[in-house]
């Protein structure tokens, strides 16, 4: 998330948590979300479409564009392929990147860009 702050600096990238969705009424079924896995997803919500995992990372650079918008080339690969690979980096980011002991203050720059029910 904070990497995603930091990049796109058009602010087109707006955040929610996952079980706030609801509460925003956003058409998002939290159902089939229960394990532990499918907390380690993105998922990415653009004018009524839902895309989570590997197609969330690639939409979400789509729409900030510059050089970002070249994460659409890995729409050749699979999606099953593209997810193992998004999930493997999913459950390693914490041990190749460090991990906060408790959720880093978002700085006031930034508030604007969580949507709260």
């Amino acid at each position: 998330m904070h990497l995603i702050l930091r990049l796109d600096k058009k602010g087109v990238i707006h955040f929610c948590a996952l079980q706030d969705a609801n509460r925003l009424n956003l058409p998002f079924d939290l159902e089939p979300y229960q394990s532990e896995e499918d907390y380690q997803t993105l998922i990415f919500y653009s004018k009524g479409e839902i895309y989570t995992a590997s197609d969330a990372f690639i939409e979400a650079g789509k729409r900030m564009g510059g050089i970002y918008k070249m994460a659409y080339v890995f729409k050749v690969i699979p999606k099953v392929l593209r997810d193992k690979l998004y999930y493997f980096i999913a459950k390693n980011r914490y041990r190749w990147f460090g991990k906060h002991d408790a959720c880093p203050m978002v700085p006031k720059k930034w508030r604007e860009r969580f949507l709260e029910p």
